[in-house]
């Protein structure tokens, strides 16, 4: 099936073919549908309208963070991913751009654990959560990181980020002031994955910021800058 033929609401189509379909969502949209009687069309639903057919959902990303989504064709290909997720064998990096100077980077491994308020939380009574972060750039009073999750706890990078005093810029949960630092949307970006597809073979997919992200950045930039 060719990609360009295929156009799904809330996200650009990367990759579809008899087993996988994988998308670049947009910030703003939820992977699956959310409560609440005035909710917005998820984008699992929006792809089963394009492509006609029902879709497995097998990973998540927050509703305000861009980027990579696969979804799955049919129940052998959404078990195979799924036992990946399991055993933690798929790869995840995320872009992000934080509040402050980070001065470095490296593992962040704190428990995590959910609040009655629904917020996520580093508690020594949460789950094991560990988060590697590298720096990549410098902005002002920004920093543009990379971030490799080693697991998978809900809002775990957010939190991660938050409780090392560096909250992702436009969180609007997670910050002293929100959203953090004013900015319009979540500078938080699911960049690529990689996974064995269900054929065998090793894969990884990517997806690119969009316009929104590289506006923000080039706001941002250092005088002089011409990036990293």
């Amino acid at each position: 099936m060719n990609n360009s033929s295929i156009s799904v609401i809330g996200a650009d189509v990367l990759f579809v073919d008899e087993h996988l379909v994988v998308l670049n969502k947009y910030s703003g949209i939820d992977v699956i549908p959310a409560r609440g009687e005035n909710r917005m069309p998820s984008l699992r639903e929006n792809a089963q309208s394009a492509l006609g057919c029902r879709l497995f959902v097998v990973h998540r990303i927050d509703r305000d963070t861009s980027g990579v989504v696969v979804l799955c064709r049919n129940a052998d290909a959404h078990r195979c991913l799924s036992l990946q997720f399991e055993r933690r064998q798929v790869s995840k990096t995320y872009l992000a751009v934080v509040m402050g100077i980070m001065e470095r980077g490296g593992a962040i491994d704190l428990p995590i654990r959910q609040f009655g308020s629904g917020r996520m939380g580093v508690d020594s009574q949460g789950k094991p959560s560990t988060t590697v972060v590298s720096v990549t750039g410098y902005l002002r009073n920004a920093t543009e990181v990379t971030v490799s999750p080693q697991t998978g706890r809900r809002h775990q990078i957010r939190v991660h980020l938050y409780h090392e005093g560096h909250p992702v810029l436009g969180d609007r949960l997670y910050g002293a002031i929100r959203p953090v630092d004013g900015v319009e949307r979540l500078m938080l970006h699911a960049s690529s994955i990689t996974l064995v597809h269900p054929c065998g073979k090793p894969v990884t997919f990517n997806a690119p910021v969009d316009s929104k992200w590289s506006e923000i950045v080039g706001r941002l930039r250092l005088p002089g800058d011409g990036g990293v």
